[in-house]
C-alpha cells in the first residue's frame, strides 16, 4: 500500500509509512475481539423510550446497541394503574418467577452469543427490574454462554455477583448512593455498609460494586439510567469497553459522543411533574415497605396453616377414613359378601349353629 501512494519516496520511508498501515491492519483482524453490546430495561420504558435511550449508549460506547425490551404496563408516561402493574411484574421476579420476558432475553442473549462466536464477548447492560431478568436468565444459560458475558448493572433490582454467577466473564454493580432500591437488595446494603466491594474469586480484585454521588440529589432522576449519575458510568464503561475491544482506527473514526448533551435536557424535559411526585411520595415507600410486609404475611401464612392442621385437619381425615370404612361395609353386606355364620361350642367342639338339631316335644 505504500508503494502505491508514495511510489516515488525512498524505501527506508516507505517501511516507515508500512509500518503504521501494518499495524492499524493486525489491530483490525488480529488483536480486536469481535463484540456485541445489549441492554435490557427496567419498568416504565416503550419502544419510544428504548429508541432514544439507544443514542447515548451507542455513543459513549462507539459501538451500536442491540436492545432487549421489557415492555410496560403504562401507556402514557402519567399512567399509574401501568406503572403499578410494572411494579407488581417487578415483585414477581424479585420472588424469583420466570415469565416470558426473561424467556425473550435468554433468547436474546443466545443469538449475541451465536453472532461473536466462540471467542467473542457480549458486553450487557442492565438496569432496574433488567438486573432481575437478567439474574433469572442466567438459570437458563450454560457456564460456557455465561463464560462470553460481561454484565454491568444499572440501580438493578438484584445484585449479580461472582459467588451467586461465577461463570460470567465479568460483573459489575453501579449503585447511585440515593438509589432507593439499595433498601431491597441485601448484598449491595452489606456492601456499601461495610465496604467491602471486591470480588474474592476470580475476576483480578475488580470491584464488583460501585457507588456513585448522586448528581441531581433526587432518588427518582439519580435512579434513572439516562441521568447523569449513571451516564457518567456509562462514559466510564464506554471507555473502558473500547479500549478493550476496539481497534485504534474504529476509536478514531467514530465520534466518541453523539449529541449526548442535547438528548439528556430533551428527555429529562419529558418526565413530568405528577409522575416524579407520585413516585417520591409512593413508589418508594412502597418499595421499601415490600419486603417488610411479605415477611409479616409469610408469618402469618404459616402460624395460620399449622393450627388448621392441627385442630381440623386430622380430625377431618379421621372422619373420612370412618366413613369410607362403613361405605366399604355396606357395598360388603350388599354384594353378599359380608356373611355370619354364628357358633356354638359344645364339648369342646365348635359348631355351627346351623348343623345343630333341636329336638321337638
Amino acid at each position: 500500500q505504500a508503494q502505491l501512494l508514495l511510489p516515488k519516496m525512498d524505501k527506508h520511508l516507505r517501511w516507515l509509512v508500512a509500518i503504521p498501515i501494518i499495524f492499524l491492519g493486525m489491530q483490525n483482524c488480529v488483536f480486536c475481539v469481535k463484540t456485541k453490546l445489549t441492554w435490557v430495561n427496567g419498568i416504565g420504558h416503550n419502544l419510544d423510550h428504548m429508541d432514544e435511550g439507544s443514542e447515548p449508549i451507542s455513543a459513549r460506547f462507539n459501538a451500536n446497541v442491540d436492545f432487549c425490551h421489557n415492555p410496560t404496563s403504562m401507556t402514557t408516561d402519567t399512567d399509574y394503574v401501568g406503572f403499578l402493574g410494572d411494579l407488581t411484574q417487578a415483585g414477581y421476579h424479585k420472588l424469583g418467577k420466570i415469565t416470558q420476558e426473561v424467556d425473550t432475553l435468554v433468547e436474546h442473549l443466545r443469538n449475541a452469543i451465536k453472532y461473536v462466536g466462540k471467542n467473542g464477548k457480549v458486553v450487557h447492560i442492565a438496569h432496574s427490574q433488567g438486573a432481575l431478568i437478567t439474574a433469572l436468565a442466567a438459570k437458563n444459560l450454560t457456564a460456557s454462554e455465561m463464560s462470553q458475558v460481561e454484565v454491568i448493572c444499572f440501580g438493578g433490582g438484584t445484585a449479580i455477583t461472582r459467588s451467586r454467577y461465577p461463570h460470567f466473564s465479568r460483573v459489575v454493580n453501579y449503585y447511585a448512593l440515593n438509589d432507593p432500591l439499595i433498601d431491597i437488595v441485601p448484598t449491595a446494603r452489606r456492601a456499601l455498609r461495610t465496604g467491602f466491594t471486591f470480588s474474592q474469586n476470580g475476576s483480578g480484585g475488580e470491584q464488583e460494586f460501585v457507588f456513585l454521588t448522586p448528581r441531581l440529589g433526587d432518588p427518582a432522576l439519580d435512579h434513572w439510567l439516562m441521568g447523569p449519575t449513571y451516564l457518567e458510568a456509562l462514559a466510564w464503561e464506554g471507555r473502558r469497553y473500547q479500549y478493550k475491544y476496539q481497534s485504534i482506527a474504529r476509536r478514531t473514526l467514530r465520534p466518541l459522543v453523539l449529541n449526548a448533551a442535547v438528548f439528556i435536557d430533551n428527555a429529562m424535559g419529558s418526565v413530568s411533574i405528577n409522575l416524579h411526585a407520585f413516585i417520591q411520595q409512593y413508589a418508594i415507600p412502597l418499595i421499601t415497605w415490600c419486603p417488610v410486609l411479605y415477611a409479616r404475611i409469610r408469618a402469618l401464612s404459616e402460624e395460620v396453616l399449622s393450627v388448621m392442621i392441627a385442630k381440623y385437619v386430622v380430625n377431618l381425615i379421621v372422619y373420612l377414613y370412618a366413613v369410607f370404612e362403613h361405605m366399604c361395609y355396606m357395598l360388603r353386606l350388599m354384594s353378599g359378601n359380608e356373611r355370619f355364620d354364628p357358633i356354638i361350642v359344645c364339648d369342646g367342639r365348635v359348631v355351627s349353629i346351623s348343623s345343630v338339631v333341636v329336638p321337638t316335644k
